[in-house]
């Protein structure tokens, strides 16, 4: 078993779903900017999945507490719509 957390930006909004992936390169397109897109994906090997998914959970935020602010924002983005 691998328990995955991952999430999706695309330009700088947080897009996880598919429908605000298409929503934010829609937004993009009527722009006629091209937006990077970035995909973070953070796993383990556990068959205990809690257990899993809260270290993961603690990894993700020691990343995001060592990160300045841009740097964070590039990463997570902000929220969709």
């Amino acid at each position: 078993m691998e328990p995955i957390t991952y999430w999706i930006t695309v330009g700088d909004t947080n897009a996880s779903q598919g429908w605000q992936r298409k929503l934010a390169r829609l937004r993009y397109g009527l722009t006629g900017k091209v937006p990077d897109g970035i995909l973070v994906r953070v796993s383990s090997i556990s068959s205990d999945t809690s257990h899993a998914f809260a270290q993961q959970a603690a990894f993700i935020a020691g990343l995001l507490g060592s990160m300045n602010d841009a740097s964070r924002k590039r990463l997570i983005g902000s929220l969709a719509g």
